[in-house]
């Protein structure tokens, strides 16, 4: 027996044992949210009914009306759509998504994002020096773990935060030097982490990215400091360039905002200890069947307006 789960172990670390692992996962993502992917149900809870499944809705329309639009005029008395990071304009999934169902294409980007974050965190692991199981199991732990299913009622926090480990992955074998390429790729990561509708995510890579090089220094020097912080602030300025067509847009909007001045500490401990919100912990969270076509209207004009 034991020389069997050897022998399985070994060939887990061939190519065909990693596309095993790759469908084996799938799978698992795939029964995890069955009952969303299978009735056609998706999970309502706080901002996800109030305002991104009302967004991705209005999507939609105004993609209906224009392949690139650039206002939104359903919600308040009309507000920038291009500039806003919740509308994921830019986001290269969203583009391939549209090609689903409304409510199907909702439900697809919830699994789609843990499978990303699943594969990430399993190679960034196996980059680490762990074996193929135990980078598995990691994958499984962080993709479903409470911070990441925290995020499947904001969409946009999901969509950002699963591209983390494969920023991670590549920005280790970058530091490993392994080459260019992986230099590449973790602009790349840092991109689609951007355009995934949290911009705030990308601070936190930039401090784990950091976090990696510290941990696999071999001596600190003030030459080789100097020159990973260049390389670290090459790499954010080439996603900046590649995402200027969308960061431009958001910055003017951001300072037009009443958010430009930051959190007040005095507020946010005002909020935290509100007791307004005491009754949305015993209220049972609510289910939208989304083959309802009237339970979107319901949600889109009460929910925002």
């Amino acid at each position: 027996k034991r020389l069997k789960v050897s022998v399985f172990i070994k060939e887990l670390q061939t190519v065909r044992g990693e596309i095993f692992c790759f469908l084996l996962s799938v799978l698992f993502c795939l029964l995890v949210y069955f009952w969303m992917i299978g009735f056609g149900v998706t999970l309502i809870y706080r901002d996800t009914g109030q305002l991104l499944i009302p967004m991705h809705h209005l999507r939609e329309i105004l993609n209906a009306q224009s392949f690139f639009p650039l206002w939104n005029s359903y919600m308040g008395f009309g507000k920038p759509w291009f500039a806003e990071p919740l509308s994921a304009s830019t986001y290269p999934i969203a583009f391939i998504l549209r090609l689903f169902p409304e409510s199907l294409s909702w439900n697809l980007s919830i699994v789609l994002h843990h499978i990303i974050a699943l594969w990430g965190m399993r190679l960034f692991l196996g980059a680490r020096g762990f074996s193929a199981l135990p980078s598995l199991l990691g994958g499984v732990l962080f993709s479903f773990g409470g911070a990441l299913v925290s995020c499947d009622n904001m969409i946009n926090a999901l969509r950002s935060s699963s591209w983390l480990p494969w920023i991670l992955w590549s920005a280790e074998h970058w530091l490993k030097g392994d080459g260019r390429l992986y230099y590449l790729l973790t602009v790349v990561g840092l991109s689609l982490s951007f355009l995934g509708g949290m911009p705030e995510v990308i601070i936190f890579a930039n401090i784990l990215v950091f976090a990696l090089w510290f941990d696999s220094r071999s001596q600190l020097s003030p030459k080789s400091t100097l020159y990973f912080l260049f390389q670290l602030f090459g790499l954010n300025l080439l996603w900046i360039f590649w995402c200027a067509v969308s960061l431009y847009p958001f910055f003017e909007y951001l300072f037009a905002s009443t958010r430009k001045d930051g959190v007040r500490l005095n507020t946010a401990l005002q909020h935290s200890f509100s007791f307004n919100r005491i009754p949305e912990l015993v209220i049972p969270q609510s289910y939208l069947f989304s083959k309802i076509p009237d339970t979107w209207m319901i949600l889109l004009y009460p929910g925002v307006l």
